[in-house]
């Protein structure tokens, strides 16, 4: 009969040819579970290098975007009616002189807005 350690049987010790084939085969699993392990971190290591890839690429799309979007404010806050088109649906406006500044309204979508002169 074997022993038991925390719960697990342990079985009886073998004669020594046996013991020596179990040794063999415990030191071939340990050197399987050293390969293994060398590939996973490998794995690992590219993955992380990935990761890194992607997080670059993400701070370059943002600078950009970042970019594309102060020029879109620009555009935006430049003043269309200027050129007398409606920023809102493109069509030409009424301008109608008050007071103070320019009342300029949309005949097609309603929009209406007050320019001050200065």
């Amino acid at each position: 009969a074997g022993d038991s350690v925390m719960g697990a049987d342990i079985p009886p010790l073998s004669p020594q040819g046996s013991l020596v084939a179990e040794l063999t085969e415990l030191r071939r699993e340990v050197a399987s579970l050293r390969q293994q392990g060398t590939i996973l971190l490998r794995m690992l290591s590219g993955v992380l290098a990935s990761l890194k890839d992607i997080r670059n690429h993400e701070d370059i799309l943002e600078r950009d975007i970042g970019v594309v979007e102060k020029e879109i404010e620009q555009i935006i806050g430049q003043d269309d009616t200027r050129a007398g088109l409606c920023p809102s649906c493109g069509a030409p406006l009424e301008h109608h002189l008050a007071s103070g500044g320019d009342l300029r309204i949309c005949p097609a979508c309603g929009l209406s807005q007050f320019v001050d002169k200065a």
